[in-house]
């Protein structure tokens, strides 16, 4: 009887969360817990903000809550604003799917994987304000990405994991570059995007990759970063063709255009920093703020494009092709654009 009570105990029980709420968790090991979902009767019951907290207990023992649970808020109308903690490694499937009144959402740096359409249909995901270039970013995670992305897409610098199938079925898309600050990239996230045929890696630490990401993808090149060979070759990369980033000072690879470090890639089409621009514009960029300078541009392997001494305030550059350019002036921080015909 003592060893059934015990079993009953251990393996779901209820706390109240600190915004007030009374949340269900679901044991995982003697020390982590999953949360399985706000306890209700009904399942559109207003829950407003719920914060979930680090720890919890059961009354006799703490856990760390590591997980949130297979569709634990799944079509909840009632939820604004989640707030999940550091600690937290794992976001389930569908875990937020049509939660339609979630316009908040607060997430930690400790995740290492985010499962198929955990926020597909919340308020955050149908704000079309949140999406930038195709792709919808929360707390340095991409978890969507509009259909007809393509046929180059930049990953912004800071992203820290792709979701899963959060590329999936992009048959627009051919090229794809990852920032220096990727960490994982989750199941089936590129499956089915038939015609991938280059992943650009710019993390000096392997990204983990799950084991189906690019399902279905066939005779795909990746590009890893300069002397990190052996390193992806130790690693879940391995399966695909690996060639290495060039190493002169003029590779935009993981450090673009001169310089001695790594300079982070820019997916925007206006960036202004150090008080000089580049925008776009039909045929080419538009460089400004750089009048008496003189400045490079570069194709995504290093190969110069144009070099222009910059005679007025605000210098147009005409550019042949789309893709991934590197815009260089000595003694300023290059910046990166991707240019669409």
């Amino acid at each position: 009887m003592l060893l059934a009570t015990t079993v009953a105990r251990t393996f779901a029980f209820t706390a109240v969360a600190p915004t007030g709420q009374t949340v269900e968790y679901s044991v995982l090991s003697a020390t982590t817990v999953s949360v399985a979902g706000a306890h209700w009767d009904n399942p559109s019951e207003p829950l407003g903000w719920l914060q979930i907290p680090a720890t919890v207990s059961d009354g006799e023992q703490t856990y760390q809550v590591t997980e949130i649970k297979l569709r634990a808020f799944n079509n909840n109308s009632g939820l604004t604003r989640i707030t999940l903690p550091e600690g937290l490694t794992t976001i389930g499937q569908l875990a937020f799917r049509n939660c339609t009144a979630l316009d908040t959402i607060e997430l930690p740096s400790t995740l290492t994987r985010i499962n198929a359409q955990a926020f597909y249909g919340t308020a955050y995901w149908a704000d079309s304000s949140n999406w930038s270039e195709g792709l919808l970013v929360i707390d340095n995670y991409l978890v969507e990405t509009r259909a007809n992305v393509g046929p180059e897409v930049i990953v912004p610098e800071g992203v820290l994991g792709i979701g899963g199938t959060a590329f999936y079925y992009r048959i627009n898309m051919l090229v794809v570059d990852l920032p220096s600050t990727l960490r994982f990239v989750g199941g089936l996230a590129f499956s089915d995007s038939e015609n991938l045929d280059t992943v650009r890696l710019h993390a000096t630490v392997p990204p983990t990759l799950a084991a189906d990401a690019m399902e279905h993808v066939y005779g795909l090149t990746v590009q890893v970063p300069c002397n990190m060979l052996s390193q992806y070759s130790a690693s879940e990369w391995n399966a695909f063709d690996m060639v290495e980033a060039p190493c002169d000072s003029t590779d935009p690879g993981p450090g673009p255009g001169p310089g001695p470090g790594p300079e982070p890639p820019v997916a925007v089409d206006d960036v202004i920093v150090d008080r000089w621009n580049v925008s776009l514009q039909p045929g080419g960029i538009v460089v400004s703020g750089l009048a008496g300078k003189s400045i490079g541009v570069y194709d995504i392997v290093g190969r110069p494009c144009a070099t222009i001494n910059c005679a007025t305030e605000v210098q147009p550059v005409e550019l042949n092709a789309t893709g991934v350019y590197v815009v260089a002036s000595p003694g300023l921080k290059p910046k990166r654009i991707f240019y669409s015909r």
